[in-house]
């Protein structure tokens, strides 16, 4: 259920096929090109849900200037954390498909294509994608080293998180059966997330292409919007 402190604006009629989530938190500097990156997509039937989780500095103001058919904003007046975030946005979404997408991250132009295509292809359940690494401060880019089949995605389980999350889509309903718990203010709850789906046996898979740009920055939403999680 959505929290009682919101306002919603008007979605688009009809049913998407995709709906792509993105939870903010004061991210003035990043929010604007990542919500861009979403609507500038190769593959347009999708939905795009933002939700501003009471941010402090201009980023509700900055969403707020975006008008898009396809675009719903959601303006929490307190933070709540980033597991409400993230179950509140899986909560509103009426896509077939479900992609994430952090509000400091960018997508490449032909990911919601691509992945969709690699998902129903492979008949997989979930999947990330290969992703570049750009160091805020330093400018450096690195690219990321994922595993791609299901069965080493499995095997990484034990030791790390073998997904990243901005880069996930997904099966809708399983994100709806399965949501995210909070585990602490250590930003873990997407790995429990998939150590959760690997036992409900879905079937997993990384995309071998580097379709989004995730930021690596003091000021990311998985290191402080945490903060009011529990």
């Amino acid at each position: 259920s959505l929290p009682s402190e919101f306002y919603l604006m008007a979605e688009s009629a009809s049913k998407p096929l995709i709906s792509v989530l993105m939870p903010a938190f004061n991210v003035e500097h990043y929010v604007g090109p990542a919500i861009e990156s979403v609507l500038k997509q190769s593959f347009a039937d999708f939905e795009l849900i933002v939700l501003d989780d009471g941010s402090s500095d201009g980023t509700a103001k900055i969403i707020d200037a975006y008008s898009d058919s396809r675009l719903t904003k959601i303006f929490l007046t307190e933070n709540e954390g980033l597991v409400n975030a993230r179950n509140t946005l899986v909560g509103m979404a009426r896509g077939e498909y479900i992609a994430f997408l952090d509000s400091d991250d960018l997508a490449d132009p032909y990911r919601l294509e691509l992945q969709l295509k690699y998902l129903q292809n492979n008949r997989l359940d979930l999947c990330g994608t290969d992703h570049l690494v750009l160091h805020q401060s330093s400018g450096k880019i690195k690219r990321s080293k994922q595993r791609h089949s299901d069965a080493d995605i499995r095997a990484m389980i034990s030791v790390c998180s073998p997904l990243c999350n901005p880069s996930v889509m997904g099966r809708a309903d399983i994100f709806k059966n399965t949501p995210y718990l909070t585990v602490g203010n250590d930003g873990a709850e997407d790995y429990l997330m998939w150590v959760n789906l690997a036992l409900a046996g879905c079937k997993f898979g990384n995309v071998p292409r580097n379709l989004i740009t995730y930021r690596s920055h003091e000021q990311q939403i998985s290191k402080v919007q945490n903060t009011k999680a529990n």
